[in-house]
């Protein structure tokens, strides 16, 4: 079944419908809307100088979150990638770390000399600290890298190999800067990018999501479990690509360009922080919007219910690792987020939801949000309290589109928190008290 999904494009035309579609919504949101270096490179729990956590709602995602979530994926239940002590020996290990290579050269492209602010290497407190630099010492953009030299009188430094092209490669996008942001429209499609091409009344805007949008509904319709085997069936009787798209366009449809009123749009994210190395550290979180009803773990992220996955990619207690017995001492945590957006306008455009604002959207997640928790070896983790500080909840950031296609959108500085989302009707966190409560933002 799994093999099904990953098909090519049937006759019809229609775009495969393959597990995990939110990876590419959870890259282009970080590529677009993080602008500095702290919050883009690292998935850590961020603190403050005295160690105390920072509230940083806004910068719960990372790279580091979209390269553990891959490995998890990657690897499944049993798998190489899965397993870090094991994961190069699957030789996509090489192709995954130049993909995040490539993704952080193409976010240095977008952000750096738009800001002139953290947008690479920030000096900071090196925490456990290495051969060369005293634990708690301080490193920054001019540390020498020991033991790499470009000769025998210096140390390369961060500062120096700031551009990948100091190593003598670079990748496709880079090579025209100026048509940088309208390549990555074409590859990753962002939904702002959507709604623009709606308001220009283009025909197409929005065909990516279609399939999506049909099989939405035709589960409302059925009232049929949203299971994996079910999605077979319903991509089985897809109408083709360009019936979709007529469909879509009849008068009586919702529009893409009506999401964002004066030009701006409200993003939903739902925010996830744990200890790393909880339960051996081979958990994962996957989020679910509508019935979680596929029994089988490892089909969990083809089942039409399913949004996203955070994977802490952390380590048993039996590891070899110094740095994780180190980690795991000091309970470190870590943090991840999976973007609903596109899940929220696949439904509003199957009928289902009025829009993105908070009056449609906070009672619809209230009932339909759901998360669920599984070990490694596919083993369903039915009191997810059992991850130590499994923290989940929603929030919103506002987004105002670009003027034009040379522009990045313009996301606000701040995201708005909603503990009611995730609370239960009798106080407690929903999900056996892993989600945030108002009680427990105010702590």
């Amino acid at each position: 079944m799994q093999a099904f999904y990953n098909n090519p494009p049937s006759k019809s035309g229609l775009p495969a419908l393959r597990p995990e579609r939110n990876l590419t919504e959870r890259t282009a949101y970080v590529l677009f809307a993080y602008s500095t270096f702290p919050a883009v490179s690292s998935n850590c729990m961020r603190k403050d100088i005295d160690g105390n956590i920072v509230a940083d709602a806004a910068n719960w995602g990372s790279l580091e979150d979209i390269h553990n979530a891959v490995h998890n994926l990657t690897g499944g239940i049993g798998g190489h990638m899965a397993v870090v002590p094991v994961s190069s020996f699957d030789p996509i290990f090489w192709l995954h770390h130049t993909n995040i290579d490539r993704l952080f050269a193409i976010w240095q492209a977008l952000h750096e000399g738009t800001t002139g602010k953290d947008t690479f290497v920030v000096e900071r407190q090196a925490g456990w600290g290495s051969f060369t630099v005293p634990k708690n010492g301080t490193e920054g953009i001019h540390t020498p890298l020991y033991p790499f030299r470009p000769d025998k009188d210096h140390w390369y430094t961060s500062d120096m190999v700031r551009p990948v092209e100091k190593f003598g490669y670079s990748y496709p996008e880079l090579h025209n800067r100026e048509a940088l942001l309208e390549k990555l429209g074409e590859i990753y499609v962002p939904i702002w990018k959507s709604i623009k091409q709606s308001k220009k009344h283009i025909p197409t805007a929005g065909e990516q999501i279609l399939p999506q949008v049909h099989t939405v509904q035709q589960i409302e319709a059925q009232g049929a479990p949203a299971t994996a085997e079910q999605l077979k069936t319903i991509v089985a009787e897809m109408p083709p690509a360009e019936d979709l798209l007529k469909t879509s366009l009849e008068p009586s449809k919702p529009l893409l360009r009506d999401l964002a009123p004066h030009n701006k749009y409200l993003e939903w994210i739902t925010n996830i922080g744990a200890e790393k190395h909880a339960l051996g550290g081979t958990y994962t979180v996957h989020v679910f919007v509508g019935d979680p009803a596929e029994p089988n773990v490892a089909l969990w992220p083809v089942a039409p219910s399913h949004v996203g996955t955070f994977a802490p990619l952390g380590q048993p207690s039996t590891t070899k690792c110094a740095k994780c017995v180190d980690d795991q001492s000091e309970r470190v945590q870590v943090t991840g987020q999976i973007s609903l957006t596109v899940a929220l306008v696949e439904r509003y455009l199957a009928g289902i939801l009025d829009d993105l604002s908070e009056e449609s959207v906070k009672p619809y997640l209230t009932k339909n949000l759901h998360w669920r928790v599984a070990e490694l070896d596919g083993t369903i983790v039915e009191d997810r309290s059992e991850v130590a500080n499994l923290t989940v909840y929603v929030v919103s950031n506002e987004v105002k589109l670009p003027e034009d296609n040379s522009q990045l959108p313009v996301y606000a500085p701040d995201v708005t928190i909603y503990p009611e989302i995730t609370t239960a009707r009798n106080g407690e966190g929903r999900g056996n008290g892993t989600g945030l409560t108002a009680d427990a933002m105010s702590a």
